[in-house]
């Protein structure tokens, strides 16, 4: 069953319900928007998914627009920003399993799904926060 464009209040109550089931939620049809947001499929289980945005928790990716209205963004940043979207989409398209660990609370202020982005590739399970830390590809 796929759910398409639901209400947030569905989307909160299955989040809920099958939280209990899992702590993990693999991700599918994953669109990288910049460095720590993601537009994904995500499996509730029991051939159930849900399409929402995904903010990814413990870092804070270079930004990639001037459109953010909390801090100052520069160019420098915003080429800064697009190296680290490139950078995380590499790491997603070499991944055996792409899945999220949810976070409390579920959702941001802007209806984002807010989760810990982990990777399997090879075998190895990569940390998606640590990489990008590791990698220079967060603010100061």
């Amino acid at each position: 069953m796929v759910l398409k464009k639901s209400g947030m209040a569905i989307v909160i109550i299955l989040l809920f319900v099958f939280e209990a089931k899992a702590n993990e939620y693999d991700l599918f049809n994953i669109i990288v928007l910049d460095g720590d947001t993601l537009r994904a499929t995500i499996s509730l289980g029991y051939d159930t998914y849900i399409k929402k945005d995904v903010r990814c928790l413990y870092y804070d990716a270079w930004e990639i627009s001037k459109h953010r209205r909390t801090v100052e963004v520069t160019d420098e940043e915003i080429i800064k920003g697009k190296v680290a979207q490139v950078e995380l989409e590499k790491l997603i398209k070499s991944a055996d399993r792409v899945y999220i660990e949810p976070g409390k609370p579920l959702f941001d202020s802007y209806g984002r799904v807010l989760g810990k982005l982990m990777i399997k590739k090879n075998n190895e399970l990569i940390n998606v926060s640590v990489f990008m830390k590791e990698n220079h590809h967060v603010r100061e």
